[in-house]
């Protein structure tokens, strides 16, 4: 079963607000759900606690990693009736309640009301934070994959009308390919081969790549081979749950 940690409370390196932030702590793969060549996935939790977020307090692009982490971000306890706050304070608060009480009323209103990191969702947001600088390559790789799988998401739910200009999502593959180590044979490198239309250097990875690989590669050598550019569907048989957890470490 999916897990999610419980949230943890930051402050933004921003505007010196608070947000929280929950993170998966384990992961159950699912075999019957949908991935597309460009390598993303309709795991429901794909996404949840990812590095970049928008603060909830000044609306900024913020990464996690340069945020201050403070603490376990305090709830607010239940109520306590008239009785059971007698029997507290008789039986020497064994259970905490009272302490947890004078806690919470002794924080600033400010972290009693921090909100959630909003996580980065469409391809404006990646092109908004692909525009902050210093940008390291890491974090630029993250957001222009991001990026490339946002501009095919009308083509994941039959739409025909792209998040951004053509121009511009075929100059983030190129970018995400030159940030590419250049040895990696990758299903990743050969789909952004493909989908830029250089399908003859797709073709002449296809064989360099590992046989965990194969079965998806022969369906990128087929549509190559009939020089077809566009993100396609995996079968769910090619979608074990041990290919999906390989494929995950680059979400």
């Amino acid at each position: 079963m999916t897990q999610i940690s419980a949230p943890t409370l930051y402050r933004c390196p921003k505007c010196r607000g608070y947000f929280t932030r929950a993170t998966l702590t384990f992961l159950h793969f699912y075999d019957d759900v949908p991935c597309w060549s460009d390598g993303k996935s309709a795991q429901w939790w794909a996404g949840i606690g990812g590095p970049v977020g928008r603060c909830p307090t000044c609306s900024k692009i913020v990464w996690v990693e340069d945020a201050t982490e403070l603490m376990s971000a305090p709830q607010e306890p239940r109520a306590i009736g008239k009785v059971a706050r007698l029997w507290h304070l008789l039986t020497g608060d064994r259970r905490g309640r009272l302490q947890h009480e004078r806690k919470w009323a002794s924080l600033p209103r400010e972290i009693k009301d921090a909100g959630r990191l909003t996580m980065l969702n469409t391809a404006l947001d990646y092109v908004e934070a692909l525009t902050l600088v210093p940008m390291l390559p890491d974090r630029e790789e993250y957001l222009r994959r991001k990026l490339w799988w946002a501009s095919n998401d009308h083509l994941r739910v039959g739409g025909d009308d792209p998040a951004i200009d053509a121009d511009i999502a075929r100059g983030n593959m190129n970018c995400l390919l030159a940030l590419l180590p250049s040895d990696a044979c990758t299903l990743e490198r050969v789909e952004l081969y493909r989908q830029l239309g250089r399908f003859q250097e797709a073709l002449d990875l296809i064989p360099t790549l590992p046989l965990d690989q194969w079965k998806k590669a022969q369906l990128q050598r087929q549509w190559a081979v009939a020089g077809d550019s566009t993100m396609r569907g995996i079968p769910l048989q090619l979608n074990s749950a041990a290919q999906v957890r390989q494929e995950a470490a680059i979400w």
